[in-house]
């Protein structure tokens, strides 16, 4: 649910023409009703989980989302201003703003659990998959090359083709460290 509400504000914000195949929500709708729907639905979840009645739920949901806005941010920026981020900063972007947003969920659910374990390593690494991946697919769409001369798209962030490559490879590595204890063999 939470997902969706940001992904109407970040369609809007990298003038993004498809959302998983279908026209972007505000293309069909227009940027006042979408924005509008993304807020809402976001404070829809905020108020879901403010009704689990744990004194720290707020403070969970609003540090992920201050992290979740600060990635965002700083992609907008590289993009506006024309900088191509090094692979780490990439890196820690996609950290940043997706990462935070799957790292939310264990982090609501250790509130009600007495598992501690911090698996925010595990989280973020997942999360890092994810986007490149996500990224990668979205630039390997045929209609979605085409838009290609529009620098205001979202599947053609200055970055994402140049750096779904490095972390990719750092990525396969570091997961089976976790999950295998070693590294994979080349």
């Amino acid at each position: 649910m939470l997902h969706v509400g940001t992904l109407l504000i970040d369609d809007i914000q990298d003038d993004t023409r498809m959302r998983r195949d279908t026209p972007a929500a505000h293309l069909v709708y227009g940027v006042p009703i979408t924005t509008n729907a993304s807020l809402q639905v976001i404070i829809l979840a905020l108020e879901k989980l403010l009704a689990l009645q744990h004194p720290k739920v707020a403070s969970v949901y609003s540090d992920g989302m201050m992290e979740i806005i600060r990635g965002q941010g700083i992609e907008i920026y590289w993009r506006d201003n024309f900088q191509c981020p090094t692979p780490k900063q990439f890196e820690d972007m996609i950290k940043q703003k997706t990462g935070h947003m799957i790292a939310m969920g264990p982090r609501i659910m250790q509130l009600f659990s007495e598992n501690y374990h911090d698996y925010t390593e595990l989280v973020l690494l997942v999360a890092l998959y994810f986007q490149i991946r996500d990224d990668y697919c979205n630039l390997m769409k045929h209609e979605e090359i085409e838009e290609w001369p529009s620098l205001n798209n979202d599947q053609n962030k200055a970055s994402s083709l140049y750096q779904s490559y490095t972390p990719l490879s750092n990525l396969v590595e570091k997961l089976s460290l976790i999950f295998f204890g070693n590294a994979p063999k080349t």
